[in-house]
């Protein structure tokens, strides 16, 4: 079964959040401090319940996430 739109999109976004707070007991707990939000807020973006807004975006690119990859799985590229 194809997996929907909102769950490409946590997974990505789980994927990068334990990429950069390791995948121990504690990291989702340690992402949302890395993005100033409660543990609450981040599961409900990781649930698929709701997407990251400009915000929580922009806070994910100074940590090193592409919202190109994050929403669309593409790296970023140019068309030169």
């Amino acid at each position: 079964m194809a997996k929907t739109y909102q769950q490409q999109v946590s997974q990505r976004l789980e994927k990068f959040g334990k990429s950069i707070c390791g995948d121990q007991y504690g990291w989702k707990s340690a992402f949302a401090r890395k993005l100033s939000i409660s543990p609450s807020a981040l599961g409900t973006y990781l649930s698929g319940t709701i997407f990251p807004g400009y915000q929580i975006l922009a806070r994910l690119y100074k940590l090193g996430c592409s919202s190109d990859w994050l929403l669309y799985g593409k790296s970023i590229t140019t068309n030169l």
